[in-house]
């Protein structure tokens, strides 16, 4: 199908400017200190009318937290509540998937022009190509697979049929392929009516944005094994390995069509099968595969050069695996025996006289995540409470540790690296009853509050706020200067819906954004210049963060159109 252009929602540009559309009225407001917020309302008259409050809906949330007043509890609302799935980025837009009205909106921003555009029924699954404003879009009542290009001045969409209503879509890192599939891994909630297919459909995007619309042309399927977990791809993206329950098939994807039959490897290993309970992680270069099980005391490997496979005897099953950048070394984290391991990829795979073990010493650690830029590894746990993390230097097996000497105080709930690995954001859990270690009062308290720490990897500087509810998501800036952590929660009288932006080079607060309404999804644009948080509302809500400074700019009503029409 082709040159089905999205229909403009709104543009304002500049300091107030309105495009209007049939059905739909909007309101702009810029006051002072508050935000920006572009508001839509329906009105059958299609006229610009007011807020019934006088102005932008955000005062029904009571604007900023410091503004000494009371804030009056927003009325209910009671329109559709639509499913709306989490937004991504391209290189100059926000796009937002609305799976109930099988629409997209495209965001600029700049400009606050909003575009809703249909993609077929059910859209499920939404990706972004790199570098491009491309959009890649799997749908699932009517099966397709659809592309959207954008520019400003329209949006053209080319889809292609699928046989089967696919619920997962992974694109190549080449962004020369799409793959669609059937996901039944870790953390798949069971549901008992649902029906899957052992294949996977593999879609030609190059030929579908030069036009190509016939599927025999466009699409390959083939055959996969029972329950697919996991799609791992060689670095250029020049090869596919799809893990199933017992098997892992590979695919020369620009080859496709010269193996009916993909070439596979039986794993072939009883206590590798429970899907829930393991791991695999994949060489750069594509050659070996590794794998870790909750149910086995050793680090499954498969060799495709040799076409052989085996498993490296490790002292307790291990609870974290990764593999260096180059691939050439693996950790496992062997939180029972307080260690972990490094293991050099392929000589240390077939000799166990080569396994590194590295004592944790007194601390306990289950998880690693992994800093590129560095090759270090942060070690921590979730699982008992403990005010401690660990950093791994890859290369030279040295370990630092962080504490409450440090200026940690409180145990880990979860840990990002910012790009370029100079500074990390820890999210902290509050201690349970009985749980924390400390003395005093004062100590006991700041273990039981909610928080999180910005944290100077070089100096070794911590800093910790402490927070009045759970932190949530976390989203970097592509330069690193910047962060921005979620929080969402409290009393219904006293809820808190709040983004704060994080300065990485100072390890200060720069401010704290009042959402008017509960944040969903946090996420930052390849341009260095705004974060983005949808938002729950019936009619689709996002706001935009300026990392420069000023006030957020918040888009509400994005879906009205997309319902009328």
């Amino acid at each position: 199908m082709r040159g089905q252009s999205g229909q403009v929602l709104l543009v304002a540009t500049g300091a107030l400017a309105i495009a209007i559309s049939a059905g739909a009225a909007l309101l702009i407001s810029s006051c002072g200190d508050s935000a920006s917020d572009i508001t839509l309302f329906p009105d059958s008259a299609g006229e610009i009318v007011p807020n019934s409050a006088g102005g932008s809906d955000r005062s029904a949330t009571g604007g900023s937290r410091d503004a000494g007043t009371p804030a009056e509890p927003p009325p209910p609302e009671t329109e559709n509540n639509y499913l709306l799935a989490a937004p991504v980025s391209s290189r100059n837009y926000v796009y937002v998937l609305n799976t109930s009205l099988g629409t997209i909106a495209r965001i600029d921003p700049k400009t606050r022009e909003v575009r809703s555009i249909r993609a077929g029924r059910q859209p499920i699954a939404l990706a972004t190509l790199e570098g491009q404003d491309t959009a890649v879009v799997l749908t699932q009542g009517d099966p397709a697979l659809a592309l959207v290009m954008s520019n400003p001045e329209a949006d053209t969409v080319r889809s292609v049929r699928l046989a089967e209503p696919y619920d997962s879509l992974t694109v190549s890192p080449g962004r020369q392929y799409a793959i669609a599939w059937f996901n039944e891994g870790r953390g798949r909630p069971f549901d008992a009516n649902r029906r899957t297919a052992p294949k996977v459909a593999i879609v030609d995007l190059t030929l579908l944005q030069a036009g190509e619309t016939d599927a025999s042309k466009v699409v390959v399927e083939r055959s996969v094994g029972f329950r697919m977990t996991d799609i791992l791809f060689d670095q250029n993206g020049s090869r596919a390995y799809l893990v199933s329950k017992a098997e892992i098939a590979v695919m020369t994807l620009d080859k496709l069509r010269d193996e009916p039959l993909l070439p596979r490897r039986r794993i072939d290993d009883v206590e590798f099968e429970d899907v829930e309970r393991r791991e695999f992680a994949i060489t750069p270069d594509g050659s070996f595969i590794l794998a870790r099980s909750d149910n086995a005391n050793r680090l499954l490997w498969v060799d495709w050069t040799s076409a052989t496979r085996g498993s490296l005897t490790l002292p307790s099953a291990a609870t974290d695996l990764d593999l260096s950048p180059d691939g050439r070394r693996a950790l496992v984290v062997l939180r029972e025996t307080n260690q972990v391991g490094l293991v050099d990829v392929p000589a240390g795979l077939r000799d166990e006289s080569k396994l590194r073990l590295l004592s944790t010493g007194g601390s306990f650690a289950g998880q690693a995540v992994l800093n590129p830029a560095r090759n270090q590894a942060a070690l921590y746990t979730t699982v008992v409470y403990r005010e401690e993390l660990l950093l791994l230097d890859l290369d030279t097996a040295a370990i630092v540790k962080l504490d409450s000497s440090s200026g940690l105080d409180k145990a880990i709930a979860s840990v990002g690296y910012a790009p370029g690995g100079e500074s990390l954001v820890i999210i902290h859990r509050a201690a349970k009853p009985g749980e924390s270690p400390a003395v005093s009062d004062l100590e006991r308290r700041t273990d039981q509050a909610q928080g999180y720490s910005l944290v100077a990897l070089d100096e070794g500087v911590v800093r910790l706020f402490e927070t009045p509810v759970a932190p949530g998501a976390i989203a970097f800036d592509p330069s690193a200067s910047w962060a921005g952590v979620v929080l969402y929660g409290g009393q219904q009288d006293q809820r808190i819906n709040e983004v704060h932006l994080l300065d990485l080079r100072r390890l200060i607060k720069e401010a704290s954004h009042p959402m008017p309404s509960q944040p969903e999804y946090l996420g930052a644009l390849p341009g260095g210049e705004w974060l983005y948080v949808a938002q729950k509302h019936p009619l689709g809500r996002i706001s935009f963060i300026p990392l420069g400074g000023g006030q957020p700019v918040t888009i509400t009503g994005y879906e009205i159109n997309a319902e009328a029409e």
